[in-house]
C-alpha cells in the first residue's frame, strides 16, 4: 500500500571503505569490507575493536584500565605482547585491569642469555619495565575485530622519557627469544630474509603521549652488529600487516 514503510535500517557512522550490509546475504546487519559487484558473502565482517578507558602513554600514578566491546561481543587480552587472537596466554576479560609501575618485579625477557657472542650480559638488577595491553572483540559468531595494543609507562622521572621520543616494540616474546626460532637469539640473529621477518606493534610517544601506532614488520639489521647485545633493527610497513606507509617523520 503506497505511504507504508515495508522496511527500513539505520546505518551507522562508517570508516572509508567500510559497507553496511546483511551479512551473510540476508542475514544481520553488519559491517563489512566492501565488495562491489559481488555477494555478500565475498565481504569480511567489521566487529568494532575494544575500546579503552586511558589512552597509551606515560603516567604518574597507577590506575585502573577498563575495556569495553559492542553488545554481545567478548574481550580477550594479553599482557605479555602476544597476540590475544591466538596465544596461549589470551584471557577474557572480566573486570579492571590495574596498571602499575612494574618495574620491580623480576626481570623476565632482559634475564635471557644466549643474545651475543661479544659479551653475554645479564642485569642483576630489575630493569625499568612499561605494561603492554593487547585486546580484541569476539563475535558470537567467532569473528575478531581489529587487535588494539596500547603501553602504559607508570612513574617514570628519568628526563629523557620526556624529552625524546619513546617507541615501544610489542610482539609475541617468542618471536625474539624461542630457542629454535628466535630471532633476537645469537644463534639466529645472522639469518636474513623475509622467512626472519616478524610481525610486531609499533608506537612512538612524544611529551609522554601516544602519537603513532602500526602493525609491522620487524628484522635484525645489520652485519657483525648482529652479534651485538643491543641490536639494530628494520621495520617494513606492509597490507600484510596493516598499512602500506608508515605515516610519521620518525626523523624530523
Amino acid at each position: 500500500t503506497a505511504g507504508r514503510t515495508l522496511d527500513s535500517v539505520t546505518v551507522p557512522a562508517l570508516a572509508q571503505d567500510v559497507t553496511y550490509a546483511r551479512y551473510p546475504d540476508g542475514g544481520a546487519w553488519t559491517q563489512c569490507s566492501a565488495s562491489a559487484g559481488t555477494a555478500n558473502t565475498d565481504a569480511e565482517p567489521l566487529i568494532a575493536a575494544p575500546v579503552f578507558s586511558r589512552a597509551a602513554g606515560f603516567y604518574d600514578d597507577a590506575f585502573d584500565l577498563t575495556l569495553t566491546a559492542p553488545e554481545d561481543c567478548r574481550i580477550f587480552c594479553t599482557l605479555d605482547g602476544s597476540d590475544p587472537r591466538s596465544s596461549d596466554t589470551a584471557k577474557e576479560y572480566a573486570s579492571a585491569l590495574h596498571i602499575y609501575d612494574n618495574s620491580a618485579e623480576p626481570n623476565r625477557l632482559s634475564a635471557i642469555g644466549g643474545i651475543s657472542s661479544v659479551t653475554d650480559f645479564v642485569p642483576t638488577e630489575p630493569v625499568e619495565k612499561g605494561m603492554v595491553i593487547r585486546a580484541v572483540c569476539k563475535s558470537p559468531s567467532g569473528i575478531y575485530s581489529k587487535v588494539v595494543t596500547n603501553g602504559y609507562f607508570i612513574g617514570k622521572t628519568a628526563p629523557y622519557y620526556r624529552s625524546l621520543r619513546v617507541c615501544s616494540i610489542s610482539t609475541d616474546p617468542a618471536n625474539l627469544f624461542d630457542s629454535e626460532s628466535g630471532i633476537y637469539l645469537q644463534k639466529n640473529c645472522m639469518n636474513k630474509g623475509r622467512e626472519w621477518e616478524l610481525p610486531v606493534h609499533i608506537q612512538v610517544y612524544e611529551d609522554g603521549k601516544a602519537v603513532y601506532g602500526e602493525d609491522v614488520g620487524m628484522r635484525i639489521a645489520g652485519n657483525w652488529s648482529r652479534n651485538y647485545p643491543q641490536k639494530r633493527l628494520t621495520f617494513y610497513a606492509r597490507s600484510d600487516y596493516g598499512a602500506s606507509k608508515m605515516h610519521y617523520d620518525f626523523f624530523a
